[in-house]
């Protein structure tokens, strides 16, 4: 039995305290998941841009950006539902 287009269209809960550690090589990024409130929302997975392009997706709380050159960047996560809908960016700048 399909959802309702109602709750198909809705968007998944947001990311939350967003936390980035760089080393020479690689910077990870942590995050805490919400639970949704609506049905139809839950989580599947988390999109990861970096300046405004997709790098990855997430199926748990973390991911590790493997990069030569750790300079400065912003990254955003935003998490995506089972019909592909996605929650508003959670942000976060890199390096100096």
């Amino acid at each position: 039995m399909a959802a309702p287009p109602e709750l198909e269209a809705a968007a998944p809960p947001t990311a939350s305290d967003l936390k980035a550690s760089a080393t020479a090589d690689q910077v990870r990024l942590v995050w805490k998941g919400e639970e949704a409130a609506t049905p139809g929302t839950w989580i599947v997975g988390y999109r990861v841009y970096r300046d405004g392009e997709l790098i990855g997706t997430a199926y748990g709380l973390q991911f590790f950006d493997q990069r030569n050159d750790v300079g400065k960047c912003a990254y955003e996560v935003r998490s995506m539902s089972a019909s592909g809908v996605l929650s508003d960016p959670v942000r976060i700048e890199v390096g100096s």
